[in-house]
């Protein structure tokens, strides 16, 4: 279903939180440890009247492309970033109502997912499937987004980076400084 957030009411959420508790596949969990499935970014479907607590603009806009822009420098310079949680849900065909197949939902990483697709990252991506009932996914998506921390700045990650290279943490910085020092020198 395709929901503008502004129009998302506790009725049209609590009819499809109904929906989801009776299609929802749950994964095979062993010994406690999270699930994780490998998908492509373009293959997780939104379920906004569920899994998006946030309402940028709002409710007019799904996304803060400031967040997604600078997501996508991070995927550019890092690769992967934290892994997506999703849910699994059965699909039905509409006209004999029979299950005909599986969707992934991405419960929380809505802007991760923006992202690796304006990155144009076609590759699959390490996913966490959830393993609860979906009224604890609903919980989940407001849980994973209470964490506040502060940015560091970019210039600070140079000086950090700098630091690291001149205490030579890696045995390699000391021995490339020194060739850049003797051909720039020589």
């Amino acid at each position: 279903m395709k929901h503008q957030l502004s129009k998302i009411t506790p009725y049209v959420t609590a009819k499809a939180l109904q929906e989801a508790e009776a299609r929802l596949v749950k994964p095979e969990v062993i010994d406690g440890r999270p699930v994780y499935v490998n998908l492509k970014p373009q293959d997780i479907k939104q379920r906004l009247e569920l899994f998006q607590p946030r309402r940028p603009g709002y409710g007019l806009r799904t996304l803060d492309t400031n967040h997604v822009n600078t997501l996508v420098t991070r995927i550019n310079r890092k690769g992967e970033l934290d892994p997506p949680l999703v849910v699994k849900f059965e699909t039905t065909n509409q006209y004999t109502g029979k299950v005909d197949g599986h969707e992934w939902v991405v419960v929380d990483g809505h802007h991760r997912l923006a992202a690796y697709q304006k990155a144009k990252h076609t590759g699959p991506i390490s996913c966490q499937w959830f393993a609860g009932p979906a009224r604890a996914a609903m919980d989940a998506s407001v849980h994973r987004n209470e964490k506040a921390h502060l940015p560091i700045e970019q210039g600070d990650k140079h000086e950090a980076a700098w630091t690291r290279t001149l205490l030579d943490w890696d045995g390699k910085c000391r021995a490339a400084i020194r060739v850049t020092v003797e051909r720039q020198s020589g």
